[in-house]
């Protein structure tokens, strides 16, 4: 003899039934729903097409001459979760370079067996589809031009881009746990350092927080108009609350003449240099990392 359902079985068959005779209600609402979120997303294209960057082709686009390598040589001092925001931060930097009629040359060093197998397994033939370069080798040894190291923590700050040197971004998401560890790293290389000249032209309703995409994007739309303010102002998200800003600039702040190098020296305090010789230009980056959260779009720091 069968036995009778208990009042929770028979509550749970009510609940299995109507679901089950509501479920071409369900449908019909997710399908409205979603022609919804097409029709918004067509009336937003429509009232701001300004916006809308598209992809220029190769035969469109010139190389600009300015090269950034990315220092990919911070895996072990990642989480695991920071290593898969860094690698996304990394794909906008590529991206950013396909909607500009000026591109940067963009290369990856000490980009070892770890971050290959990082990259396979979230972007499909990602070496023979971006235009970057990849390499296993130190930093130190992956370029013919002088270095120079963009960090936040620099005293010195980027007036403009050079030609005739690669600028270096720190390939590391670690939450500001390390202080000051790529300033400490042009320091032990002997190389130049500088950084961006943000405080020159906002004020920010948050800490000064760039991820390394941020960073790459300033770089390509300042080579493709050369306006700091106006760099700054199309990539910083608007949350940060970015505020132009009428400043005189920090008498402290200076710029290394070409052959100085970069380690926190004032270079009138060394030897009498001449002072005759321009300021070299440095060009700089990563305003310090409190917390890093991505755009991408908003790699957050990912």
């Amino acid at each position: 003899m069968e036995q009778p359902l208990s009042k929770n079985a028979q509550k749970r068959l009510k609940r299995e039934e109507k679901w089950a005779a509501n479920a071409q209600e369900r449908k019909d609402k997710r399908k409205e729903k979603r022609k919804e979120q097409r029709q918004r997303h067509q009336e937003r294209k429509r009232q701001q097409p300004e916006t809308v960057e598209k992809r220029l082709k190769p035969s469109e686009q010139v190389q600009s001459g300015i090269k950034v390598i990315i220092d990919m040589d911070f895996y072990d001092k990642m989480q695991p979760n920071e290593v898969k925001s860094l690698a996304s931060q990394i794909g906008y930097c590529q991206k950013a370079n396909k909607i500009v009629k000026k591109t940067i040359e963009l290369q990856l060093s000490s980009f070892d067996t770890q971050w290959d197998q990082q990259f396979a397994h979230k972007y499909l033939n990602y070496r023979n589809t971006w235009n970057v370069q990849f390499s296993d080798l130190p930093l130190d040894q992956s370029s013919d031009r002088p270095l120079v190291y963009l960090t936040a923590d620099s005293p010195n700050t980027l007036e403009r881009l050079e030609t005739d040197v690669t600028y270096v971004i720190g390939g590391i998401v670690d939450r500001n746990r390390y202080k000051e560890l790529c300033l400490k790293k042009a320091q032990d290389l002997n190389i130049r350092h500088c950084k961006l000249p943000i405080g020159d032209y906002l004020q920010m309703a948050s800490r000064k927080v760039l991820t390394v995409n941020h960073v790459f994007e300033i770089m390509v739309y300042y080579c493709n108009e050369p306006d700091w303010k106006k760099a700054f102002l199309k990539v910083i998200p608007e949350r940060k609350g970015p505020i132009e800003v009428t400043k005189a600039k920090d008498p402290q702040e200076h710029s290394f003449a070409p052959d100085t190098v970069g380690n926190g020296q004032d270079p009138q305090a060394s030897s009498q240099v001449e002072e005759k010789e321009d300021p070299a230009v440095c060009s700089a980056v990563e305003e310090k990392e409190d917390s890093v959260t991505e755009k991408i779009q908003d790699p957050k720091d990912e």
